[in-house]
């Protein structure tokens, strides 16, 4: 029989270490250096060569009145951390060897004092055996002390089921200070007994309904300190104890932990799968919440990326349509400008001046004001989707170091791009540098002086900075809107001196005409050649304005914001998806695990 025992638990043995090797495997993924963190805390525990014997309870439990009864019960000098009182006495783990283990003493748990709890908590994973030691009462006195008990007995602590988290009698339950339950053993030790036995019916009754095998567990009824005659005084003996060994169950509760010594490997083994159970549990709670924001970040990426595209497309067609305006309005001034005649080249000029300066004027303008409203209209969508808690999860999910895959990504991981909240492209900040204003104003310089100035103004990058260099200098731009009259004097000048040559050929063949009296064929190809002459010269037009306007004004600097944007925004994406991938492979590989 106790070889088939001994079979069997060496087989256990056996599964729990192939078990605690793939768990590890999985702990040495985690981000942000949390496999050495675990390594370094369970090597507190691997190191130790007695099994760790860890008292665990409320306060006032009689833990301490326990140790210091195996210490004076074994000859054995009481350290002076061990204090025993009516309040808190133990404020940190202390240990103690004896019966070749070491006996730890912890705070009470629910205590309301969240670095003792801490201390206990801790103490829980570096452990072999929890001793779990309960009042009369049992856990029925307190709700965070029967949670944090329970949790203890039943496994969830660690995130298993008890029969998964300690070897067989490896979690004891002592129900201690019995003396205190209402029966006197001392003057009535059968109604002592009685009252035990159903109070082991009552804790059996609790462990079934928390699905916990109490035959696994073995259950000791103690007095630590009968009455509380010992207590702290310092030389106690023995023999100060003899009044209430025969029942006191202090004797019964120290031959099962003396058995203890003979099993450290078997217990080390369950204690390592406990710890790791614990983190891994932990963990995989943290990746689902992870996933779960994850997601929605890459939801608001891939928003994001279709609401820039179209915002892009509005774009393109305004600009579509804002050519083609431009384009008929030059064709109109221009044919208008021909048919009325003229027959020198300074002429044909200075019809096309008058008629086409207040045209172009008026065309850019309101297609300025038409890009303005969209660039205004484009500002208003981003703010409202950056205000957006779909956004701030983004935003959040990329400003996390401990995202997997994001602080060590391997070398095949997109590049983080723009990941913080000040780094991420925001739209508006570069339509409304483009124009301030659009009111004209008296130009008051030579048109080569303005082109100049135009120039310094573009290598400056804002005003500002143009005026602080212009300071010293006279016959500068006043302001945006002496800019903007420059930029529109310019403009039109530019265009004139692109539209001459046409000019003067078409002079030419007007006066041509108006002194032929060749054949109607030869009259009828002039005219075709003149036609074809005026469409050159209003597209050159056409051309040279629409360069000015759209390539050194608002609208290429919008269209360059919105592709950087969206540039980003993909690359956010990118970043967001293989961060998923991540957390997504991490906590399926912890899943599995788990569920083994």
């Amino acid at each position: 029989m106790d070889g088939t025992r001994t079979t069997i638990t060496t087989t256990m043995n056996d599964t729990l270490k192939h078990w605690n090797q793939k768990a590890w495997a999985i702990a040495d993924q985690l981000p942000g250096g949390i496999a050495n963190d675990l390594h370094k805390q369970w090597n507190e525990l691997a190191s130790k060569d007695k099994v760790v014997v860890t008292l665990f309870g409320p306060y006032g439990t009689g833990k301490s009145s326990l140790l210091k009864r195996l210490h004076v019960e074994n000859a054995i000098t009481v350290p002076d951390w061990l204090i025993i009182g009516g309040g808190r006495t133990t404020f940190e783990k202390g240990d103690a060897e004896m019966f070749g283990l070491i006996i730890r003493d912890t705070p009470g748990v629910a205590g309301g004092n969240e670095v003792h709890e801490a201390v206990t908590d801790e103490a829980l994973l570096s452990t072999d055996v929890v001793v779990v030691m309960l009042p009369p009462q049992l856990i029925t006195g307190d709700a965070k002390a029967a949670a944090a008990i329970t949790s203890v007995l039943d496994g969830s602590r660690f995130h298993c089921a008890s029969s998964q988290a300690f070897a067989p009698a490896g979690l004891f339950i002592v129900l201690s200070r019995m003396d205190e339950a209402g029966a006197m053993p001392d003057v009535d030790l059968a109604g002592y007994e009685s009252l035990v036995k159903r109070k082991r019916v009552e804790l059996i009754s609790l462990l079934a309904r928390a699905k916990v095998d109490e035959a696994r567990l073995p259950i000791h009824a103690v007095v630590p300190d009968w009455s509380g005659m010992v207590s702290n005084a310092s030389n106690a003996t023995v023999a100060d104890y003899d009044g209430s060994r025969a029942w006191d169950g202090v004797a019964a509760l120290a031959a099962s932990l003396r058995a203890l010594a003979q099993r450290r490997d078997e217990l080390r083994i369950w204690s390592e799968r406990r710890f790791l159970r614990s983190h891994l549990g932990s963990m995989l709670q943290s990746l689902e919440l992870t996933l779960s924001e994850s997601t929605l970040a890459c939801t608001s990426a891939a928003n994001e990326i279709e609401s820039l595209a179209l915002q892009l497309a509005r774009l393109n067609a305004l600009l579509g349509d804002a050519r083609a305006n431009l384009n008929h309005r030059v064709a109109e001034e221009v044919q208008s400008v021909f048919q009325r005649g003229g027959s020198t080249p300074e002429a044909v000029k200075e019809l096309l001046k008058n008629r086409i300066d207040s045209s172009l004027e008026r065309w850019r303008k309101a297609q300025d004001a038409a890009v303005q409203s969209l660039a205004d209209d484009i500002d208003a969508e981003v703010e409202q989707r950056h205000s957006r808690p779909d956004w701030k999860a983004m935003v959040d999910a990329l400003d996390d170091e401990s995202i997997p895959g994001h602080a060590k990504q391997s070398s095949a991981a997109p590049a983080r791009a723009g990941s913080k909240r000040d780094d991420i492209l925001r739209v508006n900040q570069k339509l409304k540098s483009a124009y301030l204003e659009l009111a004209p104003t008296v130009l008051d310089m030579p048109l080569d002086r303005a082109r100049e100035e135009l120039k310094r103004l573009n290598q400056a990058g804002s005003f500002q900075e143009y005026a602080k260099q212009a300071a010293r200098r006279s016959g500068t731009l006043r302001d945006a809107g002496h800019v903007e009259r420059a930029k529109t004097m310019v403009q039109i000048e530019w265009a004139l001196v692109a539209a001459v040559p046409a000019a003067i050929e078409i002079a030419g063949l007007v006066g041509e005409l108006q002194a032929d009296t060749k054949a109607a064929e030869e009259r009828i190809a002039k005219r075709d050649a003149l036609r074809a002459t005026v469409d050159k010269a209003a597209d050159e037009l056409s051309e040279k304005t629409w360069q000015q306007w759209h390539d050194e004004g608002l609208p290429a600097a919008l269209a360059t914001a919105l592709n950087e944007a969206r540039s980003s925004a993909e690359a956010r994406s990118k970043l967001l998806k293989h961060q998923h991938l991540c957390a997504e492979e991490l906590r399926n590989g912890v899943q599995a695990i788990m569920n083994v």
